[in-house]
Order: structure tokens, then sequence, then C-alpha cells
């Protein structure tokens, strides 16, 4: 600013001050091709979630879902979570593609003192769109919000593994990925900026005042070799942790461009997992059905408990009490019209997404299913994530199957709220052929589309998949941010 007899200029004085430790990170490929705008590349977000599973309540699981870029400051946040649950213990569910080492190693001590799990899975609340990291849907009585966990293209890369080495028990499912590179250091100067105050006297200025205002750090160079100090420093953190030298001798020989995806068997040998359980183990509704109920395991305020044998094998029953109807009375149904008229919007909609937890008596529990559908009218796309899209011809789905109606004897029940939706509730006789189930569908009041399905499997065919006694909790999302199969785009 410019006055008559005085003037204030800026001027900056170049003097070190220290240098500061950092991690340079990146997915597969070249740093420098990376988008770190997306939300997976946000500083790292908390949250507390529990299980958005009818079957369970009012014993549900939760846990702690952290996801996004490891800071500094991520240990605080970390922190005030842990104030919050007080003595409760909660799994960590983490999908990172890494950030500062050193926010990860205080993350990590952090987790082995207060005696918690880690498990590499990416967590989604019910409500919200795959790619908004700032959806907040309203909450359970106990602060958590409803969701549901999955490790299908989870991933916990660069230091994100050494805030992972701090957990009792490191899990990471099939088809999450853990993945290594070089630490890379930056060594930064900081500046210091001055404002110098100056007077104009006879032509001449002079400097009358000059404070420091603030500073600005200024690259000096990167490297990625490391001082023997901080090489021990972290040699030292692994052993404490039970890690296996192998881990971080595998992760400095990896270029810092690149990123080296850990196999199952190296994850083994390596000590970086712990076993071979997986998100299903913690997000299941069937896990809190052990005696006793695992500690992340809770009751709503307001609930009341009840009393579960211990499984498998176990006879599910619907979350609500489903009535019988007679055929006459659901034949003059508007229950069974209503619902119909759902499946088919559903099912024939241009692209859906379709979460399956299908859990079976005697089978290994929780087994989820992902796919993803795209229906142009006479072909459907279908993705079952791990398996690349296929192409097959299909009609349009109808209220029947063969002259017999899909769904019989509807009831409509109390509506719900689910997220930010309400939801029309109506239960039902479901059927295709030989399968035949009880089951509870939400439907959008808004959209007239499915939310949820719960089924419980009362006859199937040799093959089907389900069993007799089998209980499937289908999910539908209608997130238009995932890319469909080329050329449908519709």
């Amino acid at each position: 600013m410019l006055r008559i007899c005085d003037e204030v200029w800026t001027a900056f004085a170049r003097w070190v001050l220290g240098a500061i430790c950092c991690l340079a990170f990146s997915g597969s490929g070249l740093a420098a091709q990376e988008d770190r705008t997306g939300p997976d590349w946000q500083p790292m977000r908390i949250k507390l979630v529990r299980g958005d599973l009818p079957a369970c309540e009012p014993l549900c699981p939760e846990w702690i879902s952290m996801e996004g870029r490891i800071t500094e400051t991520t240990p605080a946040l970390f922190l005030a979570v842990l104030k919050q649950l007080g003595t409760r213990r909660l799994p960590i569910v983490v999908n990172s593609f890494g950030g500062s080492v050193e926010g990860a190693i205080k993350l990590g001590r952090m987790i082995r003192k207060n005696g918690l799990d880690v498990v590499v899975a990416t967590t989604r609340l019910s409500g919200c769109p795959t790619a908004s990291e700032n959806c907040l849907p309203p909450k359970n009585a106990d602060g958590t919000y409803r969701g549901f966990a999955y490790d299908y293209q989870a991933q916990c890369n660069s230091s994100c593994g050494y805030m992972m080495a701090g957990g009792v028990r490191r899990l990471a499912g099939g088809w999450a990925q853990v993945g290594v590179h070089q630490i890379t250091t930056t060594y930064f100067r900081r500046e210091p900026i001055y404002r110098n105050d100056y007077k104009s006297m006879r032509g001449k200025k002079r400097v009358i005042d000059r404070k420091v205002v603030g500073h600005k750090q200024v690259t000096i160079r990167t490297t990625t070799k490391l001082t023997a100090s901080f090489r021990g420093i972290l040699t030292a953190y692994f052993n404490e942790m039970g890690v296996s030298p192998a881990f971080l001798k595998k992760a400095l020989s990896v270029p810092a461009a690149d990123m080296y995806t850990l196999s199952r068997d190296e994850m083994k040998t390596m000590k970086i997992i712990t076993g071979e359980s997986a998100i299903r183990d913690f997000v299941s509704f069937r896990v809190c059905e052990t005696l006793p109920a695992p500690p992340h395991c809770v009751v709503l305020a307001g609930s009341k408990p009840t009393v579960v044998a211990a499984s498998p094998p176990i006879q599910l029953k619907p979350s609500v009490k489903i009535r019988e109807s007679s055929s006459s009375e659901a034949g003059n149904n508007t229950s069974c019209d209503e619902l119909t008229a759902a499946n088919e919007k559903t099912r024939n909609t241009g692209r859906y997404q379709d979460i399956i937890h299908d859990v079976a008596p005697n089978r290994y529990p929780a087994k989820l299913i992902l796919s993803e559908y795209r229906f142009d009218g006479s072909f459907v796309y279908e993705n079952q994530r791990n398996a690349g899209w296929k192409k097959y011809p299909r009609p349009i789905i109808e209220g029947q199957q063969n002259g017999e109606p899909v769904f019989e004897n509807c009831s409509r029940l109390a509506d719900e709220i689910i997220g930010t939706m309400k939801a029309i509730v109506i239960a039902a006789d479901w059927h295709r052929g030989p399968n035949r189930a009880k089951s509870k569908v939400w439907i959008s009041a808004d959209t007239g589309k499915f939310l949820r399905m719960e089924r419980i499997f009362t006859a199937v065919a040799l093959g089907y998949g389900p069993q007799v006694g089998a209980t499937a909790v289908e999910i539908f999302t209608y997130d238009r941010t995932i890319e469909p199969p080329p050329p449908f785009d519709q």
C-alpha cells in the first residue's frame, strides 16, 4: 500500500531452519500420472459405523472406518475417536493409499496400545454414493452411521502398511491389496516472511520497523536414501509390532514411483497379515451370534438385548415376523401389485448395483457377492466384480415367471427410514421355479425401486447356491459414478 509519506514493503530473507521428513506416495504407475484430487487422496476421514443388516438387530457389529490419506494430524483425530469410545474396542476398517510415515507410525502404536484389530476394506455409508466422501446421513442413537464394508478394490498402500502393522490381528481378504514402495524424504527450508515498514525522508527510503509475519517452505531436494538412524527407527518399529524384516526390505527395494502389491503368500511370510480371516468375519450379522459376542457387537441405546444360540448351524429367522395370508386375500392384495411393479422397475432399469450377503447354515458365513447390472431392453451386462463384464440376452422381467407370480401372500408392514430415504416395507412369499423363500422388501417411496431385500430360503433347486435355511440380504444401489462397460453408458 502506497501512502504519501509511508510505504509498506514485504521482503524475504533466505535462511535454513531445518528439514522435514515426509512420504511421497503413489498407486500403480508413475506418480506424475496419478490423479490426487479424488476422495481417496483427501485427508483421512474417521467414522464410527454400524452394520446395516436388519437380521442382526438389536445386536449388530460396529467398526472404525478410516478412509483416505494419512496426514500428520490423523493421529489427533484418531485419539478423539478413541476417547469417544471409552473402553469399547472396535476393529479398524482401513482403505488408504498412504501418506505421512510419521503419522502412520503414531497410529500404529496407538492401535497396538488399545489392542485393536485392522482389516483392509472399504466402508460405504448407507444412502451415500461411492464417490461422495462428504456425505453424512443421519446417525444412530449411539453416534454411529449405518453402512456396510467390503474388500473389493480396497487398498492399504505405502505408509498405510506401517499403520496396519499396529493391529493385534492384521487381515486383508482376497480382493484387498497391500502395496509397498520406497520412502521419499523431502528436505525443506523455512523462509521467514518479513514486513518492512519504510518511511520516505528527503527522497530516500529508510526502514523504521521490521517484523517476521510468517514463514513459507521451499523444497531443497528429495531423496529415497534413508539415514542409518531413520532406518534403525523403522526396523525397531516393525520388530516391536511382530512384522518380519522382509517387509521393510521389500518396501525399500521398490522404486518410489512404482507400487508393488504383495501376494497373499508374501503377506503371510512377512507377517503383515496374521490369519486368513477377512472383512466378512467382522461385519456379517452372524458374527454377533456367538457366545460370548465379540466386543464390537453393540446393542443400540433403547434396544433390548436378545439371547442367541451359538452358530453354525443355526435356523435363521426373519428380522420381522411375516404374517401369512390366504390365497384369496393375496389375490386382492394391492401390496403384491406394488411389490411386483417395484421389482420390474428395479430389474429393468438402465443400471443398478446389487450387493448380497449370502449365508448358509453349514457353510462359511457371509459370502459377499457384489454385482453391477446394465440392461438395455434386450441384453444384460453383468459384472460380479472379480469376474469382469459379461453380456447375455434377457427379456424384460415381469411379475410372473412361467405363469407363476414371483411374489405372493404380500403384507404391508410399517414403513421405515433408510438413511435419508423413506422406505415402504412389504413381506411376501418369493419364488422362481423350485426356489422359494420368505422375503421382506424395502422399496423407495421416491423412486419406486428396491432398496433392500431379505430372503430366507425354504426350498432350493440342486446347484442353485443358497440352501434351505440360508439368508440372503440384498442391498440395491444406483450409483452412476461407477464406470459401465463400453458401449453401454445409459
